[in-house]
């Protein structure tokens, strides 16, 4: 079973998606990457078809999920000269 948590804009617009599947047990990593690959897949096929994606997930933490970002290009953003050390 899985949870889909929507990401919205200051708009109100859809911009993408987190997926998660919360485990009744402790799972291994090639568990939780297969796990995330049905989500992806998920993602790719029912939510977001023939859109274009980008899509992340934590290697660290044994929760299987994934954020799925829609036209990452179109997102606003803000040009920085230098950060901060």
């Amino acid at each position: 079973m899985a949870t889909i948590k929507k990401l919205y804009n200051q708009d109100k617009k859809e911009i993408g998606s987190v997926l998660l599947s919360i485990m009744n047990a402790p799972i291994d990593a090639q568990k939780k990457k297969d796990i995330e690959n049905e989500l992806k897949q998920y993602a790719v096929d029912v939510l977001y078809p023939n859109e274009g994606l980008s899509i992340y997930s934590d290697i660290s933490i044994d929760i299987p999920s994934i954020i799925v970002i829609r036209n990452i290009n179109s997102l606003p953003n803000e040009y920085v000269d230098t950060l901060p050390l």
